[in-house]
């Protein structure tokens, strides 16, 4: 899950460890997530730690919407996942 914000973001567990539910953290795990303390070990990237995880990229924009449906189409990018008929 990728959170952004204009301004840093303050964590606050204690208020996150109130609001998760059990159906939360079964979710987590069907996704290899196993439990809460690895899901906040992804809080930890920010600004240039973060950028040099994801590497570079396109930038998408409202009129540059790189990763659209239409655009998968376009370039094949969709195709590749559907089984052969």
């Amino acid at each position: 899950m990728l959170l952004g914000s204009n301004e840093p973001i303050a964590i606050d567990r204690a208020a996150i460890e109130t609001r998760v539910s059990p159906e939360v953290l079964d979710g987590l795990a069907q996704q290899r997530i196993a439990g809460l303390d690895e899901f906040m070990t992804g809080f930890t990237l920010a600004d240039d730690a973060l950028r040099a995880d994801l590497g570079a990229g396109p930038v998408i924009t409202d009129d540059r919407p790189y990763n659209e449906y239409f655009n998968l189409l376009a370039i094949g990018g969709l195709w590749r996942w559907l089984p052969d008929e």
